[in-house]
Formats: structure tokens, sequence, C-alpha cells
């Protein structure tokens, strides 16, 4: 049986080092990757044998293909540090160089072992980038191992603001400048979130006349029971992961707490066509919950055979929720919802 390696990071920046396993259709298991801390994490490998593999070689005809499920995972507040709800204020929690690698290995393992197209879907707040923080520089070094969005310089909340389409134009042009200068410009998406979801459900309509401006054709909310579309901009669902943005270490968060939420996860996958995850950067920083909690989700993906799974950007998912064409012209003071989901 054909055998494959894969070639993984330490979480603590050091040499590659190599893991093995056998491959065959239709499943897939995990092996470890030392964290830091000592914390294991674990890394998407090729899969064991399963019945699969007696189909492999029968001379009946091929099986009907699988109901896909398309799964996007975005990561908030990249460059921001964690909010600290005890206090009401920002806390001092960024990823570390180690952090941000660990995450590239994640999403290449999600690549070898789901879709090679996959990136995680970053939004950064670039008013809070720090050049003399190694996280921040490396964030910057692996640019093309994400996709990016823009999300507003310093967390901005639009509505509660009353923010005018000309300010939130100037917000998005700052952004803008910050990809351009920074190498960000080639990975940029033409998606975008804003801080708490503001003004995307219900409709505000200053955000959609920058958006449309700005040539930005697709957001997405938790506040959708179904994907719409708002003028020109295609609006998908989000669901969230489970932990807040101030959550990154297991004092915080239990084990068993992880495990609920990768259940829950997968479970959405299961019941939906698509699905965007969203989290934040906190989140995969200190014990890199998040990343835990995405491992055990892939594993049980993985480990199913009823359904085939890709994992894609956050702006394919909201094509494939949508599934429509854009809706009315930038310039129609007509400007009109249109539900596109089940």
């Amino acid at each position: 049986m054909e055998r494959c390696r894969l070639p993984v990071r330490s979480a603590q920046g050091g040499g590659a080092s190599t893991a093995t396993a056998s491959g065959c259709r239709g499943a897939a298991r995990l092996s470890s990757l030392s964290g830091r801390s000592s914390v294991r994490y674990l890394v998407l490998a090729a899969a064991v044998a399963c019945s699969a593999c007696a189909r492999e070689t029968s001379p009946l005809a091929p099986e009907p293909a699988l109901p896909v499920r398309y799964v996007a995972i975005d990561v908030d507040d990249v460059f921001q540090p964690n909010w600290d709800a005890d206090r009401g204020r920002s806390g001092d929690v960024k990823m570390d160089a180690a952090d941000v690698l660990a995450l590239v290995d994640l999403s290449l393992a999600l690549q070898r072992d789901f879709t090679p197209r996959f990136r995680f879907s970053l939004g950064y707040n670039s008013a809070f980038y720090d050049s003399t923080h190694a996280g921040d520089r490396a964030f910057l070094e692996h640019a093309s191992e994400f996709a990016w969005f823009n999300y507003l310089p310093r967390h901005e909340h639009v509505v509660d603001r009353s923010m005018s389409a000309s300010q939130i134009s100037q917000l998005l042009a700052q952004g803008e400048l910050f990809a351009a200068t920074h190498g960000l410009a080639p990975y940029r998406t033409s998606y975008l979130v804003t801080p708490l979801h503001q003004g995307i459900w219900p409709p505000y309509d200053p955000l959609y006349d920058a958006l449309e401006e700005n040539h930005v054709c697709c957001t997405a909310t938790p506040a959708l029971t179904r994907p719409a579309a708002y003028g020109s901009v295609r609006i998908g669902r989000r669901t969230t992961m489970g932990p807040s943005s101030g959550q990154y270490a297991l004092t915080q968060v239990s084990e068993r707490q992880l495990a609920s939420w990768a259940r829950a996860a997968r479970d959405s996958v299961v019941a939906n066509g698509c699905v965007i995850f969203y989290t934040h950067q906190a989140n995969y920083a200190r014990d890199r919950i998040a990343a835990r909690i995405i491992v055990q989700v892939a594993q049980m993906l993985a480990e199913q055979d009823s359904l085939a799974v890709e994992f894609v950007t956050a702006a394919e998912a909201v094509a494939h929720q949508t599934a429509v064409a854009r809706g009315s012209s930038p310039t129609d003071a007509r400007r009109h919802v249109v539900a596109t989901g089940p």
C-alpha cells in the first residue's frame, strides 16, 4: 500500500519532523505534533484501512458521488489583543510567532487531507499592527498562506457610532493601504465582515453604500437564519465555533467543553450544505484552544464516509451559501432584500 510522509513544524518554531501513515480512500486519522508547553497537537495524516478499500478493488460499477459539505473558518481580530471581559478593555494576549507557524501547519494539514485550495480567512485590524511584535511580523511573513479581509482598523462599531458611508469608506481605504504596503494585497478577498457584525443585518444602508463603492461583494453574519442578498452584496451565515474573543487557555475552558464544541461543529457541518465558522486570534494563542477544536472536528469528519467534505475560504463559502447572481446595481436606490437559501 502506498505510503505518504507528512513534514510538520514544531509549535516552538523548530525544524521539521515527519509523520508517516498508510493511505486509502474514504477515511483519515490524526497524528500528533508537539506544541508549546508540552501541549500536543494533532496534524491530519492519511487514512487507515476501511471499508472503502474493499470497494477500491471491486469490479462493480463506481458508486454515486457523495453529497458535499463546505467548511470555511474565519479568524477575526488579527493584530488586535484579546478582549478582557472582566476588566472591560483590551488585554495583552496576541499570537506569537510559534502560534502563527502552528496555524500555518494546521492550514497545510487541512489542505493535504481535505482541499488543496483551503485557506483560513483572516480579518485584520490594521491599526493594531505592531512591527516590534514577533507574532505580527510572522503573519506578514506568511501572508500567502492565508486569505485576508478588512476587519476595520480599530475594530470600529459602525452602527454605534452612526458612521456615514464616507466615514466607512475611509476606514476601508486605511485597511487597503495597509494591505498594499505590507504585502497582503495579493491575498485579499472581496469578503468583509464588520466588528460585532454591526450593520450587516438588519441592513445599515451607509455600510452597504460603502461596501458597494469599494467593490466588496460578500459578507456574513450569525444574525441571518438563511443567506440573502442586499443590493449587490451577498450575505452568508456565520456560525460560532464556541470560544469567545477573550478565551485562550485551558484554565478558562475545559477539555470537556472543547470536545462539546467540536461535536456541535461537526453536527453543524453534517446538517448544512455550507458552514462558515468564526473564531478569534486569541483563541489560537497560549493553549490554542480553537486549533484543538478544529483538529477534533476534522478527525470526526474524516472518520465518516457518507459525505465528502471540502474546506474553503469564506468568500467561496458565501458563494456556495447564496448560489445566486448579484442583486441590484450599486447605483440602484431601490436596494432590496433577496432571500436565497432554504
